[in-house]
């Protein structure tokens, strides 16, 4: 059941240089909350009328987390708040993991670059009952994140400057371990659309069922405005369907990037 939900900030946080934590409380208890699904949130700038999708990155069942990059005006105001300032939020939407996840996907690999741990660590919270081997790209050993959250998966971190971990891209390094025998039941992925590409590539190659969170532009976040649609393979004939709606997890295999 989506909701619109008043809460309070319960704190802002430094990630890395580049993403804040934003945690969210409130009164009332919050509607049932899937991996991977998102919310609307409003923005410190009331003369901005449109909410803004977050993935949820945390949650219980008074309380949301959101992992957000510093990337404009408005997300900028975000980490300007503090404590017991109010905003609301509209949650939670979309289809998130479990439309992906089937009974016999015991060994998962979880893949992405920068922010897009913030899509994929929740699945870990969902079913924590799983074989997980996590493939995380960075620019730099400076903008690691995640490190706690995914230390139990068999972590592997890939830096493009070579400051940390594997020397690269992390397609390059995920490459590596499938040239090596490593064949996961499905690849879970989030992150730029280069990466994404190259993920499809591999899976296609390799044949492994693969799934990625798709990080279009959204306006309304129920459908309705048809801004974030994407080309997909439905019964082989290709639609445009809505990421806020029909996502934003789909078979990469059967999108067009």
């Amino acid at each position: 059941m989506k909701k619109n939900i008043e809460f309070e900030v319960e704190y802002v946080k430094l990630l890395n240089a580049e993403v804040f934590e934003l945690k969210l409380s409130s009164k009332e208890k919050l509607p049932e909350i899937g991996a991977g699904q998102f919310l609307m949130l409003d923005t410190p700038d009331k003369s901005q009328i449109l909410k803004r999708p977050f993935v949820i990155y945390k949650w219980d069942e008074k309380s949301v987390t959101l992992g957000i990059a510093l990337v404009g005006k408005g997300t900028k105001e975000l980490f300007q708040l503090k404590k017991g300032d109010k905003l609301s939020a509209f949650l939670p939407l979309g289809n998130g993991w479990s439309h992906a996840l089937k009974p016999h996907h015991k060994k998962i690999a979880l893949v992405g670059s920068g922010i897009g741990g913030v899509a994929i660590r929740p699945i870990l919270q969902e079913c924590p009952d799983k074989e997980y081997h996590a493939f995380w790209g960075f620019k730099s050993k400076d903008c690691i994140m995640f490190e706690k959250e995914f230390k139990k998966s068999n972590l592997k971190i890939s830096t493009v400057d070579g400051s940390a971990g594997f020397k690269g891209y992390v397609n390059e390094m995920f490459d590596e371990a499938l040239n090596s025998g490593f064949k996961p039941d499905v690849i879970l992925v989030c992150g730029s659309h280069v990466t994404c590409q190259k993920i499809k590539e591999a899976a296609i190659k390799h044949d492994i069922e693969c799934y990625m969170s798709g990080e279009e532009r959204m306006a309304c976040g129920i459908g309705a405005c048809l801004v974030c649609v994407c080309k997909v393979d439905v019964n082989g004939k290709e639609q445009n369907l809505r990421v806020c709606f029909d996502g934003p997890v789909f078979d990469i295999r059967k999108v067009t990037l």
